[in-house]
């Protein structure tokens, strides 16, 4: 055993490995703490019901901006002088896209979720969430542009930071908690946090220009589908629990899956960590970038099946963290954390298809998961209540990491023999044809 420990200690991927998940768990410590507060004085029935209104809220934020904070990595990675233009195209599209996304959010909370709040209070807490989320995002990602890792991990931090201390200041001053409360107080801290985010980017990486992408508004609109079919299954599960079950079982839900997202971000450093290899490999060849996956699908299964048992020893301290009304989440968070696998191998089978040019294949499964998601979470929500949205999250992840292994082994498989080596040298990322 020591023999391992001071290997483990020597090998470099590990110690980057453990570098970058310190600050991230910094965070997201803070988010749990925040995440504990809420549910210890909001309750099961009134926490089911702001988890919902997120869940629609992180479905439509994808698409405010239609990817600009993408584009906006892109055009300065290759030219740092391109920032403040994209800065102003992401500014004109945040306020062109988000006022009829956050009238839509208002609407489908309201009616088709049938919340029975004020539309007065749902508007006001979608359009905090909304503005908060994408302006702290903006932010890490203009930070990543310029290769200022540690100064985006900042600004998590400083978002994070913000929203337990308005938390705090709810409970201190103005209880008991309420949503109509919190969506006061979640727009005071929003605007604070956007003045500071945004003074500070202005201050290093200079003013916005007025100037719209008009030739990469469809590269962004893929962008923004791409996030939102990644991020599907992590949040559609409670808009369709929340359609036929009482609001105490989606907060008792929604408890349970938050453990799951915290084991998610290991999974998700160690991914970054293997992801620009995948490209050298490509420019090796489709043999190369299949070599590359089987040799990281043990490690990437061992971070996996690690942070799956981590939440399931983890769970057993929700009745004593959360209170006695939360025991039922253990076991909810125990059923959900051992599909980290399952997310494992898609990751995997993503980038390889990514590295070899499939980008279109890539976007083309992640799309039609996301239909196929939320087929699954609907009628497993319908027919099953918990057990069947659990099912279905099975059930969805089974079937996305199963056909992008099956492209992934297609698309690198071994060339026939007799074909010339010409037509089986590899291409270079740039000499790559963009299509599949």
């Amino acid at each position: 055993m020591r023999e391992l420990v001071a290997r483990l200690k020597k090998d470099s991927r590990v110690r980057q490995f453990v570098s970058s998940l310190l600050p991230t768990a910094g965070a997201l410590a803070i988010q749990l703490v925040t995440f504990v507060l809420f549910a210890r004085h909001l309750g099961p029935a009134r926490l089911g019901m702001l988890s919902a209104i997120l869940a629609v809220c992180g479905l439509a934020i994808e698409f405010v901006g239609f990817g600009c904070g993408d584009l906006a990595v892109r055009g300065t990675a290759r030219d740092r002088a391109n920032f403040p233009r994209y800065f102003g195209h992401a500014l004109i599209a945040y306020v062109a896209t988000g006022v009829p996304i956050l009238a839509l959010c208002v609407a489908a909370i309201r009616f088709g979720l049938a919340i029975p709040l004020g539309i007065a209070t749902i508007a006001v807490l979608v359009s905090s969430e909304i503005m908060n989320s994408r302006l702290a995002t903006f932010a890490e990602q203009a930070a990543y542009a310029h290769g200022e890792v540690a100064r985006a991990s900042l600004y998590r931090s400083l978002a994070a930071i913000v929203r337990l201390g308005a938390v705090v200041a709810v409970i201190v001053f103005f209880s008991p908690l309420t949503i109509e409360t919190w969506a006061i107080a979640t727009a005071i801290q929003g605007t604070l946090l956007v003045v500071l985010l945004m003074a500070d980017i202005v201050r290093r990486y200079g003013r916005p220009q007025v100037w719209i992408a008009r030739g990469e508004l469809i590269d962004g609109l893929l962008f923004a589908c791409s996030n939102v079919a990644s991020i599907v299954q992590g949040t559609l599960d409670r808009v369709c629990l929340s359609k036929v079950a009482a609001m105490s079982l989606v907060g008792l839900y929604s408890a349970g899956s938050r453990l799951l997202q915290v084991g998610l971000f290991p999974l998700q450093i160690a991914t970054r960590m293997v992801y620009p290899k995948f490209f050298r490999m490509g420019d090796v060849g489709a043999h190369a970038v299949r070599s590359y996956t089987f040799a990281c699908a043990l490690p990437m299964l061992a971070v996996a099946a690690g942070s799956a048992a981590a939440i399931s020893l983890a769970s057993l301290l929700i009745p004593l963290v959360l209170g006695s009304a939360f025991a039922p989440s253990a076991n909810i968070a125990i059923a959900l954390a051992w599909s980290l696998p399952f997310v494992a191998l898609q990751y995997l089978a993503a980038d390889s298809l990514s590295a070899i040019g499939k980008h279109r294949a890539r976007t083309a499964v992640l799309l039609g998961s996301a239909v196929l998601a939320s087929l699954l979470l609907a009628a497993g929500a319908a027919f099953g209540g918990v057990k069947g949205v659990i099912a279905a999250y099975y059930a969805g992840n089974i079937a996305m990491a199963g056909v992008l292994w099956i492209l992934m082994l297609r698309a690198t498989a071994p060339a026939a023999p007799g074909i010339a080596d010409d037509v089986r040298a590899p291409l270079s990322r740039d000499r790559r044809p963009a299509a599949d």
